[in-house]
């Protein structure tokens, strides 16, 4: 991989913060809210990382992306999200996760 290539992209980029409001307002499906998860238990392994992009917004340069210590926030909005749909082995997997950030 090109370093310089991907820091050229990354300069053009706005990095918006994670907010429920957001989350809320771009209207993430199931399988988004699913891959982020994904991507959160894979964020927990690597603890060297302190941010990680969560998701695009729109198919535009704008990136949404969350610091480590917003973690158990977005865990909260996730289960919470889950358990109104009744999908209760993804919320099993959340409180796993949560598990793991606590130690």
């Amino acid at each position: 991989m090109n370093f310089n290539i991907l820091k050229k992209k990354n300069k053009n980029c706005v990095r918006v913060e994670w907010s429920d409001e957001i989350f809320d307002s771009i209207q993430l499906t199931d399988f988004d809210l699913e891959t982020i998860m994904i991507t959160l238990i894979d964020f927990e392994k690597k603890k060297s990382v302190k941010d990680i992009v969560l998701a695009n917004y729109k198919n535009t340069p704008i990136y949404i992306v969350i610091k480590r210590d917003k973690v158990q926030e977005l865990l909260d909005y996730l289960l919470s999200k889950f358990t109104q749909e009744e999908k209760y082995e993804l919320c099993h997997q959340i409180n796993l996760i949560r598990y793991d950030y606590s130690k």
